[in-house]
């Protein structure tokens, strides 16, 4: 399942660009060099006729071309391997503007069921972190009103002694810092 998953984005993330048949080995070296040159391209692999039908063949053992006596259906192609999944359109757009290329194919579907399920991560991510911290300051403000609700006496007598009131709260952050240290000590260990 999650193997699946990763090897149709792995393929998702590749953008195939298709020659036409009649593309001299002197284009097909320009090309090249255009495209290594691409914004967002990370690698160019040019995957010639016989290397198509080669891997074809190992993908498909049921399928024997050879015994259909038949030419080569495959083109020349360029493989390229985008950046970001947000990336391989642009580039699959630029690639198939560019002088000899027949067609381009990228994993299209694949890539928008892809950043629909991220979308979807991120904003369930972006709801439980919202949560977490209203739960904390309202978990914080509790806490606060509990402990001065049980010094209030406390409190009281500080007051009527003519404390002030940054040194009634000195304690009381002091407080706060040493178990707050202490619980974040006791949680990395």
């Amino acid at each position: 399942g999650a193997a699946l998953f990763w090897n149709k984005l792995g393929e998702a993330m590749e953008v195939h660009a298709y020659l036409d048949d009649d593309v001299s080995a002197i284009a097909i070296t320009q090309m090249e060099d255009t495209l290594r040159q691409m914004p967002h391209v990370t690698r160019v692999e040019y995957r010639s006729k016989e290397d198509a039908m080669r891997i074809f063949g190992e993908k498909n053992k049921a399928i024997n071309l050879t015994d259909l006596n038949m030419d080569n259906p495959f083109p020349n192609s360029y493989v390229l391997k985008v950046d970001r999944p947000t990336n391989i359109e642009a580039v699959a757009l630029e690639t198939g503007s560019l002088p000899g290329v027949e067609s381009v194919r990228f994993g299209q579907e694949i890539l928008q069921r892809y950043i629909k399920v991220l979308m979807i991560l991120a904003g369930i991510c972006i709801v439980t972190i919202t949560l977490l911290i209203l739960f904390t300051y309202s978990s914080i403000n509790n806490i606060i009103a509990l402990s001065i609700y049980a010094r209030r006496a406390e409190i009281r007598i500080m007051q009527l002694v003519g404390a002030t009131w940054w040194f009634i709260r000195w304690p009381f952050l002091f407080e706060g810092l040493f178990f707050g240290l202490t619980g974040a000590t006791a949680a990395l260990c």
